[in-house]
């Protein structure tokens, strides 16, 4: 392949050539293997602050790490600095995706384009979308949407780190083809999100034992704790009281933008949660009732919906039965036979 056709070919994988470096020799670099916090202090000539660095301290003893936090709390910033430690000290492969193109080229890669541009002397060829090495291949940093989730897997490198960003955003797809790809015992997987909703994937991460979890609240920042803008672009105290103003300190919102948290309930949710614990609260009390019972039926005939038969006595609803694939007449047999086993009987006016 002639140089012209392979940097056509470039173009077409990587985007635009942005950069490129002489820089210092890749062996210089792996002193730092084991200690990401000082690779990110004395090589990329940053200032991680203490939730950053026991993230970071974390990603090099654990295979599985999702963060949760606060907006404007630099969790982009770290996985950049990250992308660039595992592509130099461990001189591994750093596959990027997220939910859309802006979050990818323009947030994450802008980070990796700013870090690695500051630090002056790291060797390589800095393009819209990857970071390529000189001298090993299987070192550098690719980064894609998750809508193009199938080159995720046409990767191969001997240690792999895996970063999606916006997690809450991203499909169980890009989930899965994430976990396929790193499979090797040195691999990593990086996830970080605003827990806006309990209704995802980046949700389950933290119900799972695999994962070791983080979660940052606005109050752990260092602008908020000095009441000052000491980190540029982060969370300001003044950020933290126009939400609150807006949104209130029970909202869902303040719970996902300031402490980190996920709402207790989705703004979208047919069935509010407390309405729910309420009816678990009763159904544990237990409370006894001489009302009739009362069956109710809601009906379906083939297909992936179900019949659902419950028996109500008071203010509490017994077991639900459902079944599903039977025709009309079979599922009245068995509503039949549920009722005549809870005691229902059947409805009369009065003469």
């Amino acid at each position: 392949m002639s140089t012209r056709s392979e940097l056509k070919a470039l173009r077409r994988e990587y985007g635009d050539l942005l950069e490129s470096h002489g820089g210092r020799r890749l062996e210089e670099f792996k002193r730092y293997e084991k200690d990401p916090e000082s690779f990110i202090r004395e090589v990329l000539k940053a200032e991680p602050w203490e939730a950053q660095v026991a993230i970071s301290e974390d990603v090099l003893k654990s295979p599985l790490v999702c963060v949760k936090s606060g907006n404007g709390l630099g969790k982009d910033w770290l996985a950049a600095h990250l992308a660039l430690w595992w592509t130099y000290a461990r001189r591994g492969l750093v596959l990027v995706t997220g939910p859309t193109q802006k979050q990818v080229r323009e947030i994450v890669m802008g980070e990796v384009a700013m870090a690695w541009g500051k630090a002056g002397d790291l060797p390589g060829e800095l393009y819209t979308t990857a970071l390529r090495v000189p001298g090993d291949d299987k070192a550098g940093i690719i980064s894609f949407t998750s809508t193009e989730v199938s080159r995720l897997t046409g990767h191969h490198a001997d240690r792999i780190m895996v970063i999606i960003t916006e997690g809450q955003g991203c499909p169980p797809f890009a989930y899965e083809a994430a976990y396929r790809c790193a499979v090797g015992a040195n691999d990593r997987m990086l996830v970080v999100g605003n827990p806006n909703s309990r209704s995802c994937t980046f949700a389950q991460l933290f119900e799972s034992d695999a994962w070791s979890q983080h979660t940052i609240s606005c109050f752990d920042c260092p602008n908020v704790l000095q009441g000052e803008e000491v980190i540029r672009g982060m969370m300001t105290l003044q950020g933290i009281a126009r939400i609150e103003s807006e949104y209130g300190k029970g909202s869902g919102v303040y719970a996902a933008a300031v402490l980190g948290e996920f709402p207790s309930e989705d703004s979208e949710a047919l069935i509010r949660r407390y309405w729910l614990e309420q009816s678990a609260e009763r159904f544990r009390a237990g409370t006894q009732s001489d009302d009739p019972p009362i069956i109710a039926v809601d009906p379906a005939r083939y297909g992936n919906d179900k019949t659902a038969c419950a028996i109500k006595r008071g203010n509490q609803i017994g077991k639900c039965e459902t079944w599903s694939q039977r025709d009309l007449m079979e599922s009245v047999d068995r509503v039949v036979d549920a009722a005549e086993r809870a005691g229902v009987q059947p409805y009369r006016e009065n003469p």
